[in-house]
């Protein structure tokens, strides 16, 4: 039996699926530029640019300014992301897999409290991708 001082907790992790039409390269290079995300993320990111650091990207969100940076792998589909703001900063592991004819973009946020999950669910209001 493990010893039990030893032992974490897991938490609370959503992972969400976005089916897309088209086939993974082009989805990949998409998602991999940080200057597209307003285009598809528009509940969470009001803009992006390119700040002085090369691996950062100053973002303008509902909530105000925030920092993003991208870690893509793109012989595995990989797609990770930090994101920092004044409040808060969590890193999210996201995929493009191959999906029928098309794809799908897997993104996963862990440690969202579950009362936010909950209070989302009850408003009937999809999750959006960064908890509100």
């Amino acid at each position: 039996m493990p010893d039990s001082s030893h032992t974490r907790a897991t938490v609370r992790s959503v992972t969400k699926t976005v089916r897309i039409t088209c086939d993974p390269r082009t989805a990949f290079e998409f998602l991999a530029d940080l200057g597209n995300w307003p285009q598809w993320a528009v509940v969470n990111i009001k803009s992006t640019r390119r700040s002085d650091d090369p691996d950062w990207w100053e973002m303008v969100t509902p909530r105000g300014s925030a920092r993003i940076r991208m870690r893509a792998d793109a012989r595995n589909g990989i797609l990770d992301h930090d994101f920092v703001d004044s409040q808060a900063s969590w890193t999210v592991p996201a995929r493009v897999i191959a999906n029928g004819s098309g794809c799908a973009f897997q993104p996963r946020r862990s440690g969202i409290p579950v009362m936010a999950v909950t209070l989302g669910a009850q408003r009937r209001k999809p999750v959006d991708y960064l908890p509100d």
